[in-house]
């Protein structure tokens, strides 16, 4: 079988699953499908979910820390400096080659955002997409017998 037939197969039936209950077990599906495209994105396996898992959570540190700076400020716009502070660190913490998949730091941080602040939601989702991405790669990857 064509590798993109039988990880386009593995990952619907997920997404289908992940789709119907995320919000029953606390999670927002909209995260979870952001970070499961982040790990397709740093070319999957144990690496692409490992930049994914350590620059989602850097992300989310980078919004928790917009949210705190914006709430503290006083600023009639209080999120602008803040926010603008936190996409240059994204950015440029894109040196470190640990911190190297800025897509993912964004992800992150957009997710705590868009949660409204929601921390724990937030990274559970973010890991739990991670892990359907790994998930319906090795089945795509049993299914086209190793073939990508």
């Amino acid at each position: 079988m064509n590798y993109h037939i039988a990880v386009a197969l593995t990952s619907c039936v997920l997404a289908g699953v992940f789709g119907q209950f995320s919000a029953d077990w606390g999670m927002l599906g909209w995260i979870g499908f952001a970070s499961w495209a982040a790990f397709f994105a740093a070319g999957g396996g144990i690496k692409g979910a490992q930049k994914t898992v350590v620059t989602n959570l850097f992300g989310v540190a980078i919004g928790c820390a917009v949210v705190y700076i914006a709430s503290v400020t006083g600023m009639s716009n209080p999120m602008l400096l803040p926010l603008m502070g936190g996409v240059f660190i994204m950015c440029a913490a894109g040196y470190f080659s640990f911190l190297s998949f800025v897509p993912g730091s964004f992800i992150g941080c957009a997710a705590y955002l868009g949660s409204g602040a929601l921390a724990l939601e937030s990274i559970a989702s973010l890991l739990v997409g991670i892990i359907l991405g790994f998930i319906a790669e090795r089945g795509a990857l049993m299914l086209a017998k190793g073939k990508k």
